[in-house]
C-alpha cells in the first residue's frame, strides 16, 4: 500500500442516517482500560500541555470520576476524546479519553495473532472469553452458506459465515466508539513488526463533516470497522483462502 495513502487517508465519505457520537460519556464509577501503546499521560488539569503527574501503562484501568461540565475535546491522529477527571493508583487527575477504552483487552495468548496477522481467530476467541452469550444460536443454512449468530448479555452479536471456501466474522459491538474497535484489534497483535504493518495497512474514511466513520484494514484477511445506521460498530474480517485457492488452480493450470 501507499505509504503516502496511509499516513493521510483522508477520503470523504457521506455517511447519512446514523446516530453514532465521537464522544461517549463515561459513568462515574466506570472502568477503562488505557489502550495508548506507549502510555497515557495523566496531567494535574485538562490538555496536553498542563503538569504531569505520572504516564499510565497500556493495559492498566482507571476509574472515571465526575466529570466536569465542559470538557476539552482533542483530535489526535484520527482519535476523538475529551480530557476527563480519573483516579489512578493513589493519584488523581485528567486523561484524554480517546486512549480509553470499555472494551476488555486480551488477556490469553490464543487472544493474539498466531500467523500472517489473521485476526478471525483471535476475535472469535477474544468474544468467548469476555462477552457471555444469552440464548441459544441463529442458524441459517442454504444452498450457497451457513451462517451462525450469537447474541450476547451486552447487546453484541457475533455473526459467523462460511460459503465454500469463504469465511466471514462479523461483531455488531453496542456503545463504544469506531477506536475502540480499532485499538482492540490493534491489542491482539504480537509485535512491534505486526502493529506497524496493521497501521501502515489502515485506511481512514470519514464524512463531510470530518467525522471518522469507517476503517479499511488491508491485510490478507481484510478487516472492515464501521458505523451502523443505528450508532453501533461493526467489526468484519473476511477470509481470503477462497482467493487463494484460486489463484493456486491458476497456477497448476498454466
Amino acid at each position: 500500500m501507499n505509504k503516502l495513502a496511509s499516513i493521510i487517508a483522508i477520503i470523504v465519505l457521506w455517511v447519512s442516517g446514523t446516530s453514532a457520537t465521537t464522544y461517549p460519556i463515561f459513568e462515574e464509577g466506570q472502568q477503562l482500560f488505557v489502550v495508548a501503546q506507549s502510555g497515557l499521560s495523566l496531567r494535574t488539569e485538562p490538555g496536553s500541555h498542563q503538569e504531569l503527574i505520572t504516564i499510565i501503562p497500556y493495559g492498566e484501568v482507571v476509574q472515571i470520576l465526575q466529570p466536569d461540565s465542559i470538557l476539552l475535546k482533542e483530535n489526535i491522529n484520527w482519535v476523538s476524546g475529551q480530557w476527563i477527571p480519573v483516579h489512578y493508583d493513589g493519584h488523581i487527575g485528567y486523561v484524554f479519553d480517546g486512549y480509553l477504552s470499555p472494551l476488555t483487552l486480551p488477556s490469553y495468548s490464543f487472544e493474539k495473532t498466531q500467523s500472517d496477522l489473521d485476526l478471525i481467530y483471535p476475535l472469535e476467541s477474544w468474544v468467548g472469553v469476555h462477552l457471555h452469550a444469552i440464548g441459544g444460536q441463529d442458524t441459517v443454512t442454504t444452498d450457497y452458506y451457513d451462517q451462525v449468530t450469537q447474541s450476547y448479555e451486552s447487546g453484541d452479536q457475533l455473526t459467523r459465515m462460511n460459503a465454500g471456501n469463504l469465511y466471514k466474522l462479523k461483531l455488531n459491538l453496542k456503545d463504544v466508539r469506531i477506536m475502540d474497535a480499532y485499538h482492540l484489534l490493534k491489542s491482539m497483535l504480537n509485535d512491534k513488526y505486526e502493529i506497524d504493518h496493521f497501521e501502515r495497512s489502515s485506511l481512514f474514511l470519514a464524512d463531510e463533516g470530518s467525522e471518522l466513520k469507517r476503517i479499511k484494514i488491508q491485510l490478507d484477511n481484510p478487516v472492515d470497522i464501521r458505523y451502523t445506521s443505528s450508532g453501533d460498530v461493526l467489526v468484519t474480517i473476511t477470509s481470503q483462502e477462497y482467493e487463494c485457492d484460486l489463484l493456486s488452480e491458476v497456477s497448476e493450470g498454466e
